[in-house]
């Protein structure tokens, strides 16, 4: 496109603006209504009794096992009974996620929940539960051998998952920015009137020969 027509479109600035600023309220809006989600996170390390390449290897695979084990519905059931919880298992499990780090043999597990307190509250409960029940089921393996399981330290204070509101409203107005561009594209290209001795040249399918000033 032409710089000449590329300014232009400088007439429907205030287009441009206009839908960037109602996608950015509107973003601002989705967010205001979605029900506000902490989380918090734990850290669960995979501990070997002694260096040995097996003892290694066998942890390392553990890893990608303990994520499962989690989040069971019966691991999931013991902490809304120990916890109390007036939510079902699914959607505890909904709000529950486990993340390997193969580098540092550990897991993650992060809660969410609507109260920052609950949140927290819930990790910790279910990594002490789930370390204690996995640690009990191995104790009778020799020491040499034994893999267990430490948690790291304890649940991270909660914090706010969702909704990410700045992230959203800089989002809406970025595309809505594009979008209010695109409307002004086609604006101008729909726009058929003659303007400039160009105009008429392109329009007539002729050269301009010469122009009656103003």
């Amino acid at each position: 496109m032409p710089l000449r027509e590329l300014l232009r479109l400088l007439k429907y600035w205030w287009i441009v603006v206009l839908v960037a600023g109602a996608a950015a309220v509107g973003a601002y809006g989705v967010s205001k209504l979605q029900q506000p989600m902490f989380r918090s996170d734990v850290r669960i390390l995979v501990k070997i009794a002694r260096s040995d390449f097996g003892l290694t290897e066998a942890s390392r695979s553990l890893l990608g096992q303990l994520g499962q084990w989690l989040l069971t519905r019966s691991m999931a059931d013991q902490v809304i009974a120990e916890r109390k919880l007036a939510i079902g298992t699914d959607t505890l499990l909904s709000r529950a996620r486990v993340y390997a780090d193969q580098g540092n043999f550990a897991v993650q597990l992060s809660v969410e929940d609507p109260d920052a307190g609950t949140a927290r509250a819930v990790a910790r409960t279910w990594a002490q539960d789930f370390v204690e029940i996995y640690n009990q089921r191995n104790a009778d393996i020799d020491r040499r051998d034994r893999i267990t399981l430490v948690i790291y330290d304890d649940a991270t204070p909660a914090t706010l998952a969702r909704p990410r509101t700045k992230v959203n409203v800089l989002a809406g107005g970025i595309l809505g920015g594009f979008l209010g561009l695109l409307i002004a594209l086609a604006l101008e290209f729909l726009n058929d009137t003659i303007k400039t001795s160009q105009d008429v040249s392109r329009f007539i399918g002729l050269p301009i020969l010469g122009a009656i000033p103003p």
